[in-house]
């Protein structure tokens, strides 16, 4: 069995194939657990209750962030933690580029991560709030 960092790793190389590849709402979204909540950098929580309710909200935030010129995303400082054997904590930093690799955007960003049949997805998604 692959260690906690290894999974998580591959799980995120994944998620950000699929962003950068398709953003495509509905491909996004299976990478989530329907229900799942998102503590967003506002402080309100957003519940999705379906998969449809994901997919729309994933291509609304894919057009959202294409349209402000973020062409591609890194992903650094992940530190990770097991919750168990069905459940994984972990944390990091997402750094939003441009086309020509100028930062845009960074923010810290934790998720809860549970295996559903082998499958891991998104529980809960954390966006850390800094003043």
């Amino acid at each position: 069995m692959q260690d906690d960092l290894g999974v998580v790793r591959k799980f995120f190389e994944a998620y950000q194939a699929v962003w950068l590849a398709t953003r495509d709402g509905k491909q996004i979204a299976r990478f989530y657990h329907a229900p799942c909540l998102s503590l967003r950098a506002d402080g309100t929580f957003v519940r999705f209750n379906t998969a449809d309710e994901l997919a729309q909200f994933f291509q609304s935030t894919a057009d959202a962030y294409y349209r402000q010129g973020w062409e591609q995303f890194a992903l650094k400082d992940l530190s990770v933690q097991s919750l168990g054997s069905r459940s994984i904590f972990t944390t990091m930093t997402w750094q939003a580029l441009k086309a020509d690799g100028a930062l845009a955007k960074e923010w810290r960003q934790s998720y809860n991560l549970c295996r559903f049949d082998e499958i891991w997805e998104i529980v809960l998604s954390t966006f850390h709030v800094s003043d």
